[in-house]
């Protein structure tokens, strides 16, 4: 990250920077590679497009590595069929905040990349309920570790241990 280092409007300007630092990455180590295109375009892109102006300092925290994300979108029931999504995020109004909750195994955030050992925060596609009502699938940004990375409490992380190929990216259940 110091070597590239990217800002927001840095990346809103020359979003070719991204990409060539990946590029570049990838001919040498493509498990960093893939890592840092995690990090970069699913986790701090996704934040930058889909969030408001105050979302901007977590896009900015990401790209000066201050904090490292993931991207938890698959589950074991329904792989990458979003609309299968088992996960749900409710509001408590008396708490004023999200409770995330995977309601059993089948709904397990699996094969996400950064979420074994790397990532501190997530960001979690879940069914947003509000008083009841389904209002479908958004995207929440969930610290997963805190700062002395501990898993938080509420979260569970497990790795999903060896795999075939990219033994460097440390693919997790969440």
């Amino acid at each position: 990250m110091d070597k590239f280092p990217f800002s927001v409007d840095k990346v809103e300007e020359e979003f070719w920077l991204q990409f060539g630092a990946f590029d570049s990455i990838n001919m040498v180590n493509s498990a960093l590679a893939t890592k840092l295109a995690v990090h970069t375009s699913l986790y701090a892109k996704t934040i930058y497009v889909l969030g408001t102006e105050k979302h901007k300092i977590l896009t900015q925290r990401a790209y000066e590595a201050k904090d490292f994300g993931c991207f938890a979108l698959t589950e074991i029931a329904h792989g990458s069929n979003v609309q299968g999504c088992i996960t749900t995020a409710k509001y408590d109004q008396q708490l004023d905040s999200f409770i995330i909750n995977t309601p059993h195994e089948r709904g397990v955030k699996f094969w996400i990349g950064n979420a074994a050992q790397t990532a501190n925060m997530s960001v979690v596609l879940a069914n947003l309920i509000v008083k009841g009502k389904d209002y479908g699938i958004h995207c929440f940004v969930v610290p997963i570790r805190d700062e002395e990375h501990e898993v938080m409490p509420g979260v569970q992380i497990v790795d999903c241990g060896s795999k075939m190929g990219l033994h460097g990216v440390d693919n997790g259940m969440i």
